[in-house]
């Protein structure tokens, strides 16, 4: 049996993976935000910025980050 994706993950790097999870993540809520826009009829190929997608991360981690304190 070959070895699993959380295997591969485990051996790597803390900061490498930190890395790859700040871009998955970064990259989800860019297609999420796309949908959005397809759903309210904006226009398919408009542009969203890097700067947008860094305010949504931040404020996604803002969110996280205080669930966690209530629990």
């Amino acid at each position: 049996m070959g070895r699993t994706l959380e295997d591969i993950i485990a051996e790597q790097p803390q900061n490498l993976v930190d890395s790859a999870q700040e871009t998955a993540s970064k990259q989800l809520i860019h297609i999420h935000l796309i949908e959005l826009l397809e759903r309210i009829g904006t226009d398919a190929g408009c542009h969203i910025d890097n700067c947008t997608i860094d305010s949504l991360q931040r404020l996604k981690q803002l969110v996280a980050s205080a669930v966690l304190a209530q629990t």
